[in-house]
């Protein structure tokens, strides 16, 4: 009795909090038009431990009997609000306490002790299973005194139901009755069913731990809310459920199973880091401090700061910072979303069986879970060939859509690609632009699509191709044979020690979200200058001189003027574009003449700009037209 008294005040407790807090929701779903559908009302359980402590700690330390109270309090609170309130109305509790106790950041810390707790589980979540109907509950009669009670579908057992041995009838004489049928001419009632797997984020594990998965149950409303690859936060009960009936002298086959209550989308959020005030201030002192010529020494530390353990590399460290950073990402005025990625693509998914259920699941590939982040691909040229179609839409809209064994859906791959391919014959000709070689040497600029065995469709959906050449250079062997036998460090200036990988992770995470450059009209117009000259030229490349070309240009001198933390894009960020596209190209002038394997870090790196900058002024025909490489001009609205 006293049990069931302190129910009564916890359903008044939660009658009191859902008028203060959650009535615009509720009244919403009293006057939806479909009484049929299932509505979720959102609780915030950190508001309602001010409202209502004591029903808050009973709701964290049995969520069994009090997460029905919490729905009757919903529909009490409907009752006030109109005749005929919904039935299939839910309480979709979030924001537990952030705790260890409650919230679990990897699989790998669940333990027995959570078992029947509510716990709340960060992940990305890897496949997905169809929606099915699962009957909810079941009314059986029994057939010796004809006695009715109802049975309900255990579902962390997938709704199997544990019908009682003996009839369950009240009162002071018993039945002993063992035979009972389901009700004939009983409707059943049944409810929305999927089952997902939440793997935990990579970000939060150890060296050489192996990331593990969670079953999730998702139910009514929340059935069918996410797709393979999102990131997502479940807030849930969890279960152990059993895989096959206890055989004597057999191993128990158990998992852990979540029901989901709750489940929150955290895409916005994948590569969320938190940079404080301090961290703002100081990035912000690494260049106001510098005039502009300056500026180029103060980028190529942040530059020697991505693998410092690999020396030189000048070209490559620089276009990998850019590729990683990205360009904006915009509407035009047709509704047209333009990437702002500047190497996207997305691998297809497998549809497989469930080896318990033998139902059809979508599990996701490496590069739908990277959405919103980097995928480094390696062999790229070993993509099989019934994949080529969906890699194309994939690279280009950064979706990719998938219709396998029943499974329809769209799913997003916004990701920034690395990818890596021998070239075919295993080897290119080191004589770059030249029509001769023997039967192996392939003459890479004009013949890119042969030498990587690659597609001139799938070739040009790449902003950047670089082809890394390992020519005999006394000079290089000599300094690299110094580096390493330095231990691995460079030589640098006092005051100028390479920054550590927290600090260019939060760097790059901090211009990528708060710095939109748009391009000034120089830059514009060096940019269109070059595309056009690309375009024109009797030996262009037509693998690579696509209106992709132009649009990579755009990406990469926008992903530069985040990288010299500017709102602008000028012509020095033109430059550097146009170098990164020209890396692989005949002329070699950036980084010259080494190639770009083996371009060392500028000793002036102002004077080698100025010298590329003469020389590709000469290249454009813009001898006449007077351009300020460190000036910075008014923005063009749109871009």
């Amino acid at each position: 009795m006293a049990r069931h008294s302190d129910r009564m005040d916890h359903v008044k407790d939660f009658e009191d909090y859902l008028r203060r807090n959650c009535i615009a929701s509720i009244t919403e779903i009293a006057q939806a038009a479909d009484d049929e559908a299932h509505y979720g009302v959102e609780i915030d359980l950190m508001s309602l431990e001010g409202s209502a402590p004591h029903a808050f700690t009973d709701l964290l330390s049995d969520p069994h009997d009090t997460l029905p109270q919490l729905e009757v309090a919903i529909q009490n609170v409907q009752s006030y609000l109109t005749d005929t309130p919904k039935t299939n109305v839910h309480a979709r509790v979030c924001h537990l306490p952030a705790t260890p106790a409650y919230v679990k950041s990897t699989v790998s810390v669940l333990r027995t002790r959570d078992i029947h707790k509510l716990i709340s589980i960060l992940g990305t979540v890897t496949r997905t299973g169809s929606v099915m109907l699962r009957e909810e509950e079941r009314k059986y009669v029994c057939s010796r005194c004809k006695h009715e009670f109802l049975v309900t579908g255990d579902i962390s057992q997938r709704g199997a139901y544990d019908v009682p041995s003996r009839c369950p009838r009240p009162g002071e004489k018993p039945c002993y009755g063992t035979n009972f049928t389901p009700k004939p001419d009983e409707l059943p009632k049944c409810q929305e069913y999927q089952e997902i797997k939440v793997q935990e984020k990579i970000q939060h594990l150890d060296v050489g731990s192996i990331p593990r998965s969670l079953i999730v149950v998702l139910t009514n409303d929340l059935a069918d809310t996410v797709k393979p690859g999102d990131d997502v936060v479940v807030t849930g009960i969890l279960h152990r459920r059993w895989n096959r009936n206890f055989v004597h002298g057999m191993r128990a086959d158990v998992e852990l199973m979540l029901l989901a209550f709750h489940v929150s989308s955290n895409n916005d959020h994948k590569s969320f880091l938190h940079v404080t005030e301090e961290s703002r201030q100081t990035f912000a002192a690494h260049w106001s401090s510098r005039n502009p010529a300056q500026q180029l020494m103060a980028r190529n530390l942040i530059i020697k700061s991505i693998c410092p353990q690999i020396y030189g590399m000048y070209l490559l460290k620089l276009i990998v910072a850019m590729s990683l950073i990205g360009g904006v990402t915009y509407t035009d005025p047709s509704g047209t979303r333009i990437r702002g990625r500047t190497t996207s693509a997305g691998l297809t998914v497998t549809a497989v069986r469930e080896p318990g259920t033998g139902e059809w699941m979508l599990d996701a590939g490496a590069l739908v879970l990277a959405d919103g982040g980097v995928c480094c691909i390696d062999e790229f040229d070993g993509i099989k060939q019934h994949d080529r179609g969906a890699i194309h839409e994939a690279m280009e809209q950064q979706t990719l859509s998938v219709a396998k064994a029943g499974l329809v859906c769209t799913l997003d791959t916004r990701a920034t690609v690395l990818a890596a391919v021998n070239p075919k014959g295993g080897r290119v000709s080191t004589e770059i632009g030249t029509s001769g070689g023997g039967e192996d040497d392939v003459d890479e600029k004009d013949n890119l699509p042969i030498t990587v065995g690659i597609a001139s469709p799938l070739l040009s959906r790449f902003d950047v191709v670089l082809t890394l050449l390992d020519q005999k250079n006394e000079d290089w062997d000599r300094q690299l044979s110094d580096f390493i036998l330095n231990g691995y460090k460079a030589n640098l200036s006092a005051g100028n020690d390479v920054w550590s990988t927290d600090r260019v992770r939060q760097y790059l995470y901090y211009i990528k979200n708060n710095l939109k450059p748009r391009l000034s009209r120089q830059c514009q117009r060096i940019l269109s200058t070059y595309y056009t000259l690309e375009r024109a030229s009797a030996k262009r490349n037509t693998a690579r001189t696509t209106v992709r070309l132009l649009e990579a240009l755009v990406r990469l001198a926008q992903a530069h003027a985040r990288l010299m933390f500017r709102e602008t894009a000028t012509p020095m960020d033109a430059v550097f574009a146009i170098a990164a596209v020209e890396a692989s190209s005949a002329s070699q002038e950036v980084v010259g003449g080494m190639g770009a394997l083996h371009a060392p870090f500028p000793e002036n790196p102002r004077r080698d700009f100025e010298n590329y900058c003469r020389f590709l002024v000469c290249k454009l025909g813009m001898e006449d037209e007077e351009i300020d490489f460190y000036g910075d001009d008014a923005p063009v609205e749109g871009l």
